[in-house]
């Protein structure tokens, strides 16, 4: 997945040509802090927060003719979603700016749509269980996960890995596609893996479901 395909048609990018109130109203109606500036060429100029405006005296004035301070990230039509994330990180975007190579701008991409392309390929609202494990980072092999999950005709929908802060141990995440778990819980015992949680009972995944369309809702807010 790249930027220009996480792109959102509800948000609007202001002209320098607009006021300073227009630029304030926007923000309100689309329940944002920050929207992207851009000029009559839609050349993008960078990006405009509520707080760079509100002492403005004359609101009425074009932003091209008002003194405010703009930030400038934004990302490549073609990068990596893992860069948009962390390009957004970095510097504390609700919306990412996406360019063309000429620097002209083409759309934003919002946490929702982010949050919703993850849910989608982490197979989130998917019936299964969740199990973390935790083994020396030494001994961690993807091969042989998968081969004990397989073993158990299980599947994995998705796997994360994070190293552990002291960098001597790694915890696995993963998301099955079964919510038994007892055999494979049982292997992984066998071959000293150190269960952390295991999350497999229906009423759970029904709950993280529902918790999951409620904040998809709040989102479209």
């Amino acid at each position: 997945m790249i930027a220009r395909q996480l792109i959102a048609d509800t948000i609007p990018a202001l002209n320098q040509s607009n006021s300073a109130a227009k630029a304030l109203l926007q923000m309100q109606e689309f329940g944002v802090e920050m929207l992207p500036v851009v000029d009559d060429q839609t050349k993008y100029v960078g990006m405009l927060t509520d707080e760079a405006i509100l002492d403005i005296e004359d609101m009425n004035l074009p932003l091209k003719d008002l003194p405010y301070a703009l930030t400038h990230p934004f990302v490549k039509a073609n990068m990596h979603i893992f860069e948009v994330i962390k390009i957004a990180a970095e510097n504390n975007l609700s919306l990412i700016p996406v360019l063309e190579d000429d620097h002209v701008f083409i759309g934003t991409i919002t946490l929702q749509s982010l949050f919703r392309y993850f849910a989608n390929i982490n197979s989130l609202t998917e019936p299964g269980a969740i199990i973390i494990l935790e083994t020396p980072i030494n001994s961690y092999s993807l091969s042989e996960i998968s081969r004990i999950v397989d073993s158990c005709d299980i599947k994995v929908l998705a796997l994360y890995v994070n190293v552990l802060r002291d960098k001597s141990k790694i915890e696995i995440t993963m998301k099955l596609d079964k919510t038994d778990l007892a055999s494979l819980l049982n292997s992984f015992e066998r071959f000293q893996y150190t269960i952390v949680a295991s999350f497999q009972e229906k009423e759970y995944l029904q709950d993280l479901k529902e918790r999951y369309d409620e904040f998809m809702n709040f989102m479209d807010i």
